[in-house]
């Protein structure tokens, strides 16, 4: 019985033991599977939140999708807009410059209708004049004085009374004399030009216009000067330093030019003082 007692007690020791070992053995898996749940739901919860992180980038770049659509239909009729208004300016500008091109041709077209009738106005005066000449020339009282004598002796007096004139009027042909206009406006040069060529037969004439401020070149003023016998200087429409440089030449030993003070800037007014100065030129060298 003892023998039989003894290997009770040993099987349940081992049973207890297998029991124990069995117990560990399921614990250790429980607290590893317990881990493992934990870890699962730390992950799981990660997942979670990169999820909802997920849907929000999701959603912002739909809105971001919608902006950019907004931003190119935007982008699309502004450019739109400038096509328009480039196409607008173009055709503006063109138009612009097809009524300026027209405008300067009107007043390229009214500036030769008044030189031509600048000039006709000053062959009128100038027929007016040599008519005055021809009443009060004293061959015409003896024309009319002896109008009952023969139509020979009538044309020998009107031949003598249109070589009077003709003597009067040569006196006036100096096409070789040259002169400077320094200063005036350009258009008051124009008619001035005009006049001298038509009345005196000048075709010599240089201008030098007023350069308000900017650079002067000596020499190139004083070379041109020069060449004339008669410079004019317009004192109300010129600048300091083209009047000094004027002046300077003047000055000089070895000019030969005749400085002519001209207090006007009316292309009228200046050309009755050079009628009077070349006048007296033309009786010095008669």
């Amino acid at each position: 019985m003892k023998a039989t007692g003894i290997g009770r007690y040993l099987l349940i020791t081992s049973a207890t033991l297998l029991i124990g070992s069995a117990v560990v053995s399921i614990h250790n898996r429980v607290l590893r599977y317990s881990a493992q749940i934990g870890m699962c739901s730390v992950v799981i919860a990660y997942l979670e939140q990169l999820h909802k992180k997920q849907k929000s980038l999701k959603k912002d770049n739909a809105d971001l999708r919608h902006q950019k659509t907004m931003v190119t239909q935007k982008l699309q009729l502004a450019t739109e807009e400038m096509r328009l208004l480039v196409q607008y300016t173009d055709e503006e500008f063109r138009r612009y410059e097809s009524h300026l091109a027209s405008a300067q041709k009107r007043k390229q077209k009214a500036e030769q209708e008044r030189d031509i009738l600048q000039i006709e106005l000053w062959k009128t005066e100038e027929r007016t004049n040599q008519r005055d000449e021809f009443h009060s020339c004293p061959q015409l009282s003896l024309v009319k004085s002896n109008s009952a004598k023969p139509a020979a002796e009538i044309a020998m007096a009107a031949s003598a009374i249109t070589k009077s004139t003709t003597d009067s009027t040569s006196k006036k042909d100096i096409s070789n004399y040259r002169i400077a206009m320094v200063g005036g406006h350009p258009k008051a040069y124009r008619q001035i030009t005009a006049y001298l060529q038509h009345r005196y037969n000048l075709t010599h004439i240089v201008h030098i216009p007023s350069r308000k401020g900017r650079y002067i070149s000596r020499s190139q003023v004083h070379k041109k000067l020069a060449s004339c016998e008669l410079v004019m200087l317009i004192t109300q429409y010129i600048d300091h330093a083209l009047s000094d440089l004027v002046l300077d030449f003047n000055n000089k030993p070895s000019t030969n030019s005749r400085l002519l003070y001209i207090n006007t800037t009316g292309a009228s007014s200046i050309i009755r003082e050079l009628d009077t100065c070349i006048e007296k030129i033309c009786l010095r060298t008669a």
